[in-house]
């Protein structure tokens, strides 16, 4: 390692603190993350051109940095260092739990015995999708956008019979859809508290 050099990695979790070593040694640092899924198979190539990548980089680094991403058809979408980890976590959140949300969803169809689940709900789920990609909370439909707490009571009864974990995980997102609902304005205060004694009661008895 020595000065002129760039060391570069593809963390989402880590900047370029972690190449403090390298720097000391007199060489320029830079994170440089896809923000795509990627399963390490020659697949892969193809998934970049179009994707975003999460670059911190020093700023003697960001030239070359940013033309590597833009070279391989990426958009450059700058992260500040201390955000690293809080950023990689919020893409987390959106990737991988999303898919985790989409299998639950296919699983429970299947043991009630509803066949071609994926085909049922791709269309649902994609709407859904680009709707909130384009509206954010605007975009939400559903029970605790109506303030339906009896729907969403039935909903817990159903589930926590039926897969107590999945029980858990809806009490968890209903909470988040109503707090991100009432942040925009979307639902009064009469109508959230109904619903957020519903999800209260049920956060007691549910056991993931």
């Amino acid at each position: 390692l020595r000065s002129g050099q760039i060391v570069a990695h593809m963390s989402g979790r880590y900047g370029v603190g972690i190449l403090q070593s390298a720097y000391d040694r007199g060489a320029l640092r830079a994170a440089m993350h896809p923000i795509m899924t990627v399963s390490g198979t020659a697949a892969d190539a193809n998934l970049l051109a179009g994707a975003s990548f999460g670059v911190t980089a020093d700023p003697a680094a960001e030239p070359v940095a940013h033309g590597l991403v833009t070279a391989v058809g990426g958009r450059v979408v700058s992260v500040p260092e201390q955000a690293r980890t809080a950023y990689h976590a919020a893409v987390v959140l959106g990737s991988n739990y999303l898919a985790t949300l989409v299998t639950a969803t296919l699983t429970l169809l299947d043991e009630l015995g509803v066949r071609e689940g994926a085909d049922a709900v791709a269309p649902l789920l994609r709407q859904s999708l680009e709707k909130a990609l384009e509206r954010g909370p605007a975009g939400l439909t559903g029970p605790i956008r109506r303030g339906d707490t009896g729907t969403v009571r039935a909903h817990l009864d159903a589930l926590g019979t039926l897969d107590p974990a999945a029980a858990a995980a809806y009490v968890a997102l209903a909470a988040l859809t109503l707090s991100q609902l009432e942040q925009a304005g979307l639902v009064d205060h009469e109508r959230g508290e109904a619903v957020r004694q519903v999800l209260l009661a049920s956060a007691v008895r549910t056991v993931p």
